[in-house]
């Protein structure tokens, strides 16, 4: 399959999955649902040989994912969704899924998950100034994650939905020498 086709079947069935809940207590028990197979595909590398396998056929993939969802007590519409995924063989697109059906359940919740990169980590006035800054140009809820980067030099990238925001050192320096040897 290729990438952008892939890419819009993930987009598609994450958005289905999405639609298929009647509420946020069934929306919330579905992401939960969601991250215990995230966990689970993650420490187990076995889970995601099997899922992503042509070699063992939708039928057997389906009697796994039925023992596997009593295991981890998922979400009887998950269930129905990941068998679904099976049949049409599938399953190898779960991690890009979840992506999506993340940022869905973000964006129904009015949340947006805002990136901080900076050379050391923020002190509490920069943090709430930058919140504050970002509060104005953001509607809704901010879920702030923040990782250090020493490339950065000093100062701090931002980005959001697509969107980026370079103040850093680095970047700045980068802009001088170019322009000093333009």
């Amino acid at each position: 399959m290729q990438e952008t086709q892939a890419r819009h079947t993930m987009h598609y069935l994450a958005r289905f999955l999405v639609g298929a809940t009647q509420n946020d207590k069934d929306l919330k028990a579905l992401m939960a649902s969601f991250q215990k197979l995230r966990d689970l595909l993650v420490e187990q590398e076995e889970v995601q040989k099997i899922f992503a396998s042509p070699l063992i056929n939708a039928q057997e993939k389906i009697k796994f994912l039925k023992i596997l969802g009593a295991s981890l007590e998922l979400h009887a519409v998950f269930l129905d969704f990941l068998e679904v995924l099976a049949q049409h063989m599938l399953l190898g697109l779960l991690p890009g899924i979840f992506d999506f059906f993340e940022t869905f359940v973000l964006d129904r919740a009015h949340t947006t998950e805002v990136l901080v990169r900076s050379a050391s980590p923020l002190d509490r006035d920069a943090e709430k100034s930058l919140e504050a800054w970002l509060q104005k140009k953001i509607p809704g809820t901010l879920l702030l994650t923040q990782e250090i980067d020493p490339t950065l030099l000093g100062g701090f990238q931002v980005s959001w939905r697509g969107q980026f925001l370079d103040a850093s050192l680095k970047s700045q320096l980068v802009s001088l020498t170019t322009a000093l040897k333009g």
